[in-house]
């Protein structure tokens, strides 16, 4: 019993040694031709590893050295990101979502919002939300209020799960921003093993090894 559950209890507080989970999660395929970028419509598998999500529309996967209206779209990792608002502009919201089978054991997810202001007046100062959902429960919205004149401003946000195992659907979706708004950055998106579980997930994980304990004991 002792062994059993020693071996548990070390694959799922085990530190992460084997990178990201998540198949391209900076957006670097497909290559988009420097200082340009490429749309995606919903339901589009064309960005590596990831479906287009939303009730329609598009999103952008973009070139770091595009420039527009006096902004240069820098991604937060590697040389291309995500703008969630697409060619569109408007207040639809969409994203982008990835299915991984887990092991049980506790999970990070990392990502990062883009924002900027708008040197020419049009969307500014509007901040930028993404929400996380985890199979199709939002379990998270992250807002990125900084604003910086001329480029893209990266904020970094994590959430913290626990899983019994199986498969996990997450997708990372714009809020959908004013109409006057015109841009949502995502980028550098990792799923890692974590090191350290939530409260309540850890207990959680006690209440279970207790429970199994209880039935081996029944049974010797």
């Amino acid at each position: 019993m002792r062994t059993l559950l020693t071996a548990m209890a070390a694959a799922l507080l085990a530190t992460s040694a084997y990178g990201n989970i998540l198949v391209n999660g900076s957006f670097e395929t497909p290559i988009v031709p420097v200082g340009n970028f490429s749309s995606f419509g919903v339901g589009s598998t064309g960005i590596t590893g990831w479906t287009v999500t939303g009730p329609s529309g598009s999103i952008a996967l973009v070139n770091d050295q595009f420039v527009c209206c006096g902004i240069n779209y820098n991604a937060a990792d590697g040389h291309q990101s995500l703008d969630l608002t697409g060619t569109d502009d408007n207040g639809v919201a969409k994203g982008v979502s990835q299915t991984v089978n887990l092991s049980s054991g506790f999970y990070v997810v990392t990502y990062a919002v883009g924002n900027y202001s708008d040197p020419n007046g049009s969307g500014s100062p509007f901040p930028s939300t993404v929400l996380l959902f985890l199979n199709n429960v939002n379990v998270q919205t992250s807002t990125n209020t900084n604003n910086t004149t001329g480029h893209v401003n990266w904020e970094a946000f994590n959430y913290s799960f626990g899983t019994a195992g199986g498969p996990v659907t997450i997708e990372l979706r714009g809020q959908g921003t004013p109409s006057a708004d015109n841009y949502t950055g995502l980028d550098n998106v990792n799923l890692d093993l974590s090191a350290v579980p939530e409260p309540a997930s850890f207990f959680a994980l006690g209440s279970g090894l207790l429970a199994i304990a209880a039935k081996l004991r029944k049974r010797k």
